[in-house]
């Protein structure tokens, strides 16, 4: 009951739903990365990343087929969201039999949770969240997001030493349903009750207005971000030298605590433009020192990098950045703008993840050929670091 005293605002609540999500997304990655590699013969990352593939084009779909129903019911759709989360887990542990199918099967399951779920989500944190609050928020997210990120992959890596992935899954769907139940006590203070419009018809208000050119950027994201081609590329290296569940979730959990650092620095640091710019030259220098050398603590310090700036820091800046931009919109037009959002966010996750497929389905693949998708993704989300604002322009 304390805990739930402590969530006495929508801020809080949201927050708390949020941190659960950025938690439990991380590991789901690895999870379903180390299991699907353990399920082929070749020891190939290769199904994990067409199901990643297939997950992102599908949210960027789904975003455009399910935007009515999200307008009309965005609390309905925010709730079922984490039901289907809950579905999710129940497919990774029953489905695991089925290789052939398996991918394509969670991936559906996955684009129809992050679409119900997100969506909606974002939509909130415009609504309910005033700028002025903005980057606060944000920050605490990430922060309370990466404490449990501590615990929970070394925790579950232990389980799945000690005992199997089915178990693992359990203790997922545990903490899927305790968000669903925090969701319960989310009450829209700002309700928008305006007909569903085309989206061509939405987006044309906006043309010539700088928000689809400043959102494209941001989204860039895709390139670096959590379950991007630029994250999975150290998971393998260090799969494939370590071979351990545990190990890997040791490393998870220092990135976490890496992240919580860089978040508390970079909230007090003044010249945060320069500060993001040196992460971001640090996200090109780690795949590039092992062009040079192939030594385990540079592929350790190349997946905390991977872990801490470029799906934690980035994220946060790029967040912040982008809920500004839509907080200028008005609000009937929030979850239309923000599909846009989605689908430039999707487009350039596939775009990375298809460069990777390529790379290691090359009779020729070699783990050099991989750390060149993961500089060349870094390089192109440059433009993000360079223009990325975090207050609200007057």
């Amino acid at each position: 009951m304390r805990f739930i005293n402590k969530l006495k605002t929508n801020d809080n609540i949201l927050i708390a739903i949020g941190s659960i999500t950025h938690a439990r997304s991380p590991f789901l990655d690895v999870f379903l990365m180390t299991f699907m590699m353990r399920l082929s013969l070749e020891n190939s990352p290769t199904d994990y990343i067409v199901y990643k593939i297939l997950s992102f084009f599908l949210m960027g779909v789904l975003a455009c087929c399910l935007v009515r129903i999200i307008h009309k019911h965005p609390l309905a759709s925010y709730r079922l969201g984490m039901v289907a989360a809950c579905l999710q887990i129940v497919v990774i542990a029953t489905l695991h039999q089925y290789p052939d199918i398996y991918p394509f099967v969670l991936a559906l399951f996955t684009g129809v949770k992050a679409t119900l779920f997100w969506r909606p989500h974002t939509y909130f944190c415009c609504t309910e969240v005033p700028n002025s609050r903005r980057l606060r928020f944000e920050s605490l997210g990430l922060i309370w997001g990466s404490i449990l990120k501590i615990s929970l992959p070394v925790v579950l890596g232990l389980i799945i030493v000690e005992t199997n992935f089915v178990n693992s899954a359990i203790i997922v769907l545990i903490i899927s349903f305790v968000q669903l139940f925090i969701s319960l006590l989310f009450r829209p203070t700002c309700v928008v009750k305006t007909s569903t419009r085309p989206l061509l018809k939405v987006w044309k208000k906006y043309v010539g207005k700088g928000v689809f050119k400043r959102l494209a950027i941001l989204q860039l994201r895709g390139l670096v971000g959590t379950g991007s081609a630029y994250s999975i590329v150290p998971i393998f290296l260090i799969y494939n030298i370590l071979g351990s569940d545990f190990e890997l979730g040791l490393w998870t959990s220092i990135g976490a605590v890496v992240a919580i650092g860089l978040t508390m620095f970079f909230g007090i640091v003044k010249k945060r433009r320069l500060a993001l710019i040196v992460f971001a030259l640090l996200m090109v220098a780690s795949p590039l020192l092992l062009m040079m050398r192939l030594d385990l603590a540079l592929i350790i310090g190349f997946y905390i990098v991977s872990v801490a700036v470029a799906g934690k820091l980035l994220d946060l800046v790029a967040s912040v950045s982008a809920s500004n931009i839509l907080y200028d919109v008005d609000d009937a037009d929030k979850i239309e703008m923000d599909v846009f959002n989605e689908i430039t966010l999707n487009f350039y996750r596939v775009l990375g993840l298809g460069g990777l497929l390529v790379a290691v389905s090359l009779p020729s693949a070699s783990q050099y050929l991989i750390l060149i998708v993961a500089i060349a993704s870094a390089l192109l989300a440059m433009p993000l670091v360079i223009t990325a604002t975090y207050r609200r322009k007057n």
